[in-house]
């Protein structure tokens, strides 16, 4: 298990950014420790991995709940943004 700072050292992103996804209902932590200090495991990492990796894709925050819960809906979300991204490429290149 992962105190939060490992947890934030290992996916290279704040403790602010945790907490943010965390607010949204993205991610929990596995366990809280007799001090009330939040706990991670492997799980939670591939997770939060899977949501890094979609916001590096562009998805919104609001359409990553679906995508890390449903896996028959990720690929038509998934074409809807690459869709969305080639229109824009297409856009600038004509620019």
């Amino acid at each position: 298990m992962l105190s939060i700072k490992q947890f934030c050292e290992q996916l290279g992103v704040s403790r602010t950014t945790v907490l943010y996804y965390e607010r949204q209902g993205l991610i929990t932590s596995a366990n809280r420790t007799s001090s009330g200090y939040r706990m991670y495991g492997e799980d939670e990492l591939e997770r939060f991995r899977a949501i890094l990796a979609y916001r590096s894709y562009g998805i919104p925050v609001s359409e990553i709940a679906s995508l890390v819960q449903q896996s028959k809906d990720r690929d038509a979300i998934l074409r809807k943004q690459f869709t969305s991204l080639d229109l824009e490429i297409q856009k600038l290149r004509q620019q």
